[in-house]
């Protein structure tokens, strides 16, 4: 569940600043050359749009998952934050940053719940493991005719 959820999360904020990325660039047709300031914003936006993308690529395969997720996340806070500090007049930069903590904690609580759980399948694989060997010793034992102690073994 961690990991569909991961992905979902990764895509859709990467849809998010892609999104983002385009309108405060202006579109290519309007006849509007954007200013230094406006380019600089868009330029960040698609970085962190790409960031979240790699996230969820990472995340589908499975190699460092954890970094790329954090400098995903924290990229775009920094860039949240920063548009908030410029003046934004809408309030979308400040819904989206706390969208953000939102999925940061998500990701944090459903990914501690899930090394516990590997941790616990661990304990009761070696149960499993040991109560199969002592069987299979018995049966051995009463095969052959003989007593055995499972203790010695």
């Amino acid at each position: 569940m961690c990991r569909i959820l991961a992905i979902s999360l990764s895509v859709h904020w990467a849809v998010v600043f892609a999104a983002a990325a385009i309108r405060s660039g202006g579109m290519p047709g309007d006849g509007i050359r954007p200013d230094a300031p406006a380019v600089a914003l868009c330029v960040a936006f698609a970085l962190v749009s790409v960031l979240f993308a790699w996230a969820a690529a990472c995340e589908s395969f499975g190699e460092g998952r954890r970094d790329v997720r954090r400098l995903s996340l924290t990229a775009a806070v920094i860039m949240l934050t920063a548009a908030i500090a410029a003046g934004r007049p809408d309030g979308e930069a400040a819904m989206q940053l706390a969208g953000l903590a939102g999925t940061y904690l998500l990701l944090r609580f459903e990914g501690e719940e899930a090394s516990e759980e590997r941790e616990t399948d661990r304990s009761s694989v070696l149960a499993q493991r040991i109560a199969l060997d002592a069987a299979h010793i018995s049966m051995m034992a009463r095969l052959s005719g003989r007593e055995t102690n499972l203790s010695e073994s």
